[in-house]
């Protein structure tokens, strides 16, 4: 039996990620961490990667930046991965969290929506390439965003 924890990943296959804070359309605040396709021997045709934003269950938990055997699926596949903290999302003071009250399906969605805009803007991520899923309350945005 193969034991998932013995296994050697090299480096070139491990995407890390990288914490980005932008301000959202509203001016509030935005965090994710972003995770670059890693695999040196990917061939796409393509400067930019599609991207897949993650939303975390919750919707008052929060994403942190650890190794995510899903995550590097899909960047060892040619996919980056934003793994996003949306308002409402703990760790990020009071005012952040309750940012949510009211606007549950809304304000957390747009925050999505916002970092897919600023990734596109750095030139991260290709725009006509890009997916949103999630569990528990992400799970509930992601199939209610699929045609935003």
């Amino acid at each position: 039996m193969l034991d998932a924890a013995s296994l050697e990943i090299q480096d070139a296959y491990i995407s890390t990620g990288d914490s980005k804070i932008f301000a959202g359309r509203d001016g509030s605040q935005v965090q994710g961490f972003f995770y670059a396709p890693r695999n040196p021997q990917l061939v796409t045709g393509s400067d930019v990667p599609p991207l897949i934003v993650v939303m975390h269950g919750g919707p008052t938990t929060a994403c942190g930046n650890s190794y995510n055997s899903l995550i590097q699926y899909w960047t060892t596949r040619g996919v980056a991965v934003f793994d996003i903290n949306y308002r409402g999302s703990t760790g990020f003071g009071r005012d952040y969290r309750l940012a949510l009250h009211e606007n549950w399906g809304v304000a957390d969605v747009q925050d999505c929506v916002d970092a897919v805009e600023e990734l596109v803007k750095q030139g991260l991520v290709d725009r006509r390439r890009v997916a949103i899923r999630g569990g528990s309350a992400g799970g509930v945005h992601s199939a209610c965003s699929s045609g935003a």
